[in-house]
């Protein structure tokens, strides 16, 4: 594993004040009767490297809305910095960084710019605080929301690799933002935004001797869109009923309408059921 210099990443998460009105996880969070000893993430999210930039909570704040979009089969690219650049308008912080509870609230009132110029919408619709922070606590959250945003107490010395530990006596302590993913039995694993050099490709495990001091999770999503189904043409000279069902034959392009001279919005793979048409053409729509 390469030497990386961790001084010359840039923290920047700032402790939130406290607020009444914050909803407590617990207030939501049915009894968990049972959870299991690991807890995979379920998808590989951006690995982020913001470098200088004091952007850790965008960043983390970014995956945990990228997770849930996926689990909506969106996916989405967010740029991180420039949601940075919003939260600055608006968290009254002179300094550089920003509170963690300023990003939950413009998830849920805003859009987050996206890279490659995607419209759909990235806001969240309910989000809360973890109130226990203990280890078995924190999985649980995991466990049953998904990622988590956390904040940790740190040093140069005890971020050197994948495996962090607690500040120790001596040492210049900072505060920084990551996403916890996962967990295995002894360690909870998370994601990192300073580069897929750094700890184990990006990523690094605590155990119960070093807990984050702060932690808010995504409870529901905001529902996205649903796309409305393309219905299309394909001929039924590549289509064989197999079982009850016309399937293609080979690769097949599905276009707009009949015809090779319309768009194609599809391409399907052999053996793909489709529904045919009494059209009077060797046509079939649907798929």
């Amino acid at each position: 594993m390469p030497n990386i210099d961790v001084s010359k990443f840039a923290k920047g998460a700032i402790e939130s004040p406290f607020d009444p009105r914050d909803y407590a996880l617990s207030s939501v969070m049915p009894v968990v009767m049972r959870y299991p000893d690991t807890c995979p993430a379920p998808f590989d999210l951006t690995k982020k490297n913001q470098g200088q930039n004091p952007s850790c909570v965008p960043n983390a704040a970014s995956l945990l809305n990228q997770e849930h979009k996926l689990l909506q089969k969106v996916s989405q690219e967010y740029d991180a910095e420039d949601f940075y650049k919003e939260l600055k308008k608006i968290d009254g912080y002179p300094g550089p960084g920003t509170f963690f509870r300023v990003a939950m609230q413009y998830l849920k009132d805003q859009n987050v710019k996206l890279l490659g110029g995607d419209n759909t919408t990235t806001k969240i619709a309910k989000y809360a605080i973890v109130d226990d922070m203990s280890f078995e606590g924190l999985k649980k959250a995991i466990f049953l929301y998904g990622s988590i945003m956390v904040g940790f107490r740190g040093t140069n010395e005890g971020w050197a690799n994948e495996f962090i530990r607690p500040p120790q006596p001596g040492e210049t302590m900072w505060q920084h933002a990551v996403a916890l993913i996962a967990y295995e039995k002894d360690h909870i694993i998370g994601q990192n935004s300073w580069g897929e050099a750094w700890g184990n490709k990006g990523q690094f495990r605590i155990t119960k001797d070093y807990l984050p001091f702060e932690a808010w999770a995504i409870i529901v999503d905001a529902p996205v869109e649903p796309k409305p189904i393309k219905t299309g043409w394909v001929a039924q000279q590549y289509l064989q009923l197999i079982g009850g069902s016309w399937r293609t034959t080979t690769k097949l392009n599905v276009r707009s309408e009949a015809g090779t001279t319309f768009s194609i919005i599809k391409t399907l793979e052999k053996g793909t059921v489709v529904l045919p048409t009494n059209a009077p053409t060797k046509t079939a729509n649907g798929y």
